[in-house]
């Protein structure tokens, strides 16, 4: 691709975020990379799979765990890696053992029911979320009360289309360092051909206008 159309390119797709809803601008600051501000959960298609990345931080200083478990007797939990799914309600990875801090609040991660879908690769720490009809709960590692999270999972052969992550923020206290945000990032080369589109539209639109 020459520099010129590449150029042209990043200008469109410049004007497109300018254009885009005060709240979807609104959710770019939030997304913003900041020094123990919230934790980002974000869902990517990457080819034909789907992975899953929880990085930021939490700060439960304070707050009371409400549970711990060292055998995670729970047919769910005995996989020790990486789920999603279950009832419109998990997104986790265990990879030690766990406890949990419950807030009085409901909500749904996804759009749509979902089966328990197992994670075919995962690395980093011990980090999840749930959600049922009256409560939300965060799974960290044993004795965590505060710091940096980071996990991935990757989901073989799954469109990021076909799960209905229900992209939003939400706030477990007061404070940045009890957020979540979860946002979706699409294949990339879906965005790159949008930004094409619209710029081939843009030089039909300039002939037809100097005609």
């Amino acid at each position: 691709m020459s520099p010129d159309i590449s150029a042209r390119i990043r200008s469109v797709t410049t004007a497109i975020l300018k254009s885009a809803a005060p709240g979807a601008c609104a959710c770019c600051l939030l997304l913003a990379p900041a020094s123990h501000a919230a934790v980002t959960i974000s869902f990517e298609q990457v080819g034909d799979d789907t992975v899953v990345t929880s990085t930021g931080y939490l700060n439960f200083t304070g707050k009371d765990w409400t549970w711990s478990s060292w055998e995670l007797a729970d047919p769910y939990y005995r996989h020790m890696g990486g789920n999603l799914g279950a009832g419109q309600d998990i997104v986790r990875l265990y990879r030690t053992s766990v406890q949990a801090y419950d807030f009085d609040m409901a909500g749904n991660l996804f759009s749509k029911p979902l089966p328990l879908l197992v994670a075919d690769e995962y690395s980093g720490m011990t980090f999840g979320i749930w959600t049922d009809i009256d409560e939300f709960s965060v799974f960290v590692p044993r004795h965590f009360q505060s710091g940096a999270i980071e996990s991935s999972m990757t989901f073989r052969n799954l469109s990021l289309e076909s799960l209905g992550v229900i992209e939003q923020v939400i706030d477990l206290g007061s404070t940045d360092d009890l957020r979540i945000i979860i946002t979706t990032v699409p294949e990339p080369g879906s965005v790159a051909l949008s930004a094409t589109v619209l710029l081939g539209l843009a030089c039909r639109r300039r002939r037809g206008e100097g005609k």
